[in-house]
């Protein structure tokens, strides 16, 4: 059970449709054999999924399962996003406004944030789910929808600045 939120309740309704579990382990097996030792850049997972013609969520969810499978955290503000049965209430949207921000501030020169997938938060019932790190603590996002993550993308960033 998280210490964050209670984990009791009943299951929610599938909202959106998960990636199946072959083309997830497809696509991993697609970083792996770009990059064997596991290591791999954000940059990286993004080209995969041009490459492979899919949502840069879908190679990014992929990621998630296998432990090998590293990612940089280089910045203070973190948003780690759950890809398992969060699928299933609209975690894959997130995570691609998630990747299409960080994209967009990049290119304006504003303060970044990381992404990290993981496969499981604990927190089902409140999904989709996503916790920050900022210089404001950790913070869980349950119930988080793709229209409120530029707000809050801007609230902990701007934190982070002052």
């Amino acid at each position: 059970m998280s210490p964050l939120l209670p984990n009791a309740g009943p299951p929610l309704p599938q909202t959106h449709t998960p990636v199946n579990p072959p083309e997830l382990f497809r696509l991993r097996n697609a970083i792996l054999a770009a990059h064997p030792d596991g290591k791999v850049s954000h940059e990286a997972l993004q080209a995969i999924a041009k490459t492979e013609n899919v949502p840069a969520s879908h190679v990014y969810a992929s990621s998630a399962l296998d432990p090998n499978i590293t990612l940089p955290i280089e910045t203070e503000t973190l948003f780690v996003v759950c890809t398992g049965a969060c699928q299933a209430q609209g975690a894959l949207e997130n995570l691609d406004a998630f990747i299409a921000l960080c994209n967009t501030r990049e290119g304006q020169g504003k303060k970044l944030f990381d992404v990290l997938p993981r496969n499981c938060l604990d927190m089902c019932p409140h999904s989709p789910v996503t916790i920050s790190r900022s210089a404001l603590g950790q913070v869980a996002h349950p119930k988080l929808k793709a229209a409120d993550i530029g707000e809050i993308v801007e609230q902990l960033c701007d934190a982070a600045e002052a």
